[in-house]
């Protein structure tokens, strides 16, 4: 089980992972897709013609997940319980938020705390209401006509979660659990997203969501 000061360090090396990783995940956001003399780190990271891009100025997605993890981890200044914890993530993350990513990891943050407000210590089962909780919060006005995006995979990890701990899962069981069935949903992407296809790319953002279940 995780208790909150648990989380908030977990929460902490997620954010190590992502910084190292977030000029990659920026990567496959670009608008040309990366050849063969090309490393992900030098494709850039500003692209245009995504949905989740209002602006050439908008940080990529690695950036803005980042980043937006990162503000929320700063904000958390008692980790002594998931009330007070829960609060300063979903308050540091909307502050820090740039982008369509960001946005969605903040309100994702948001749900998966109200889910863990009155926990003392957090196992499998509510770790999983926890991931429902978030992907509720952000895919009810969702239409679910995009597989493989960053809402679909939210949605797929919480379900794949919630299956872990009908069987009894333990948290890693649950956490496994989460991340298989998110790879499974965001390789659904390129399958039925054109562009995509065009470039040979999945999601960037819903990569690093599975990014952050992995370093979890």
């Amino acid at each position: 089980t995780l208790g909150p000061d648990d989380l908030v360090s977990a929460l902490r090396s997620c954010v190590v992972v992502l910084r190292d990783h977030a000029s990659a995940l920026d990567g496959l956001d670009a608008s040309d897709p990366w050849n063969d003399h090309e490393a992900p780190e030098a494709a850039g990271t500003v692209g245009v013609g995504h949905p989740g891009r209002e602006s050439d100025e908008d940080p990529g997605p690695g950036s803005d997940l980042a980043a937006t993890l990162g503000a929320a981890c700063d904000a958390v200044r008692d980790d002594s319980n998931f009330s007070v914890v829960g609060q300063r993530l979903a308050e540091g993350a909307s502050g820090a938020a740039r982008a369509e990513a960001g946005r969605r990891l903040a309100a994702f943050l948001a749900g998966a705390s109200d889910a863990l407000r009155n926990a003392d210590r957090v196992d499998g089962a509510r770790f999983a209401l926890a991931l429902e909780a978030g992907a509720e919060r952000v895919t009810e006005a969702d239409d679910g006509t995009h597989p493989g995006c960053l809402l679909a995979v939210m949605t797929a990890t919480a379900d794949g979660a919630l299956g872990a701990a009908d069987s009894a899962g333990g948290l890693t069981e649950v956490l496994v659990s989460a991340a298989e069935a998110g790879l499974v949903e965001l390789e659904q992407g390129p399958l039925v997203d054109a562009r995509l296809a065009e470039r040979g790319t999945v999601d960037a953002a819903a990569a690093g969501l599975l990014l952050i279940l992995d370093s979890l």
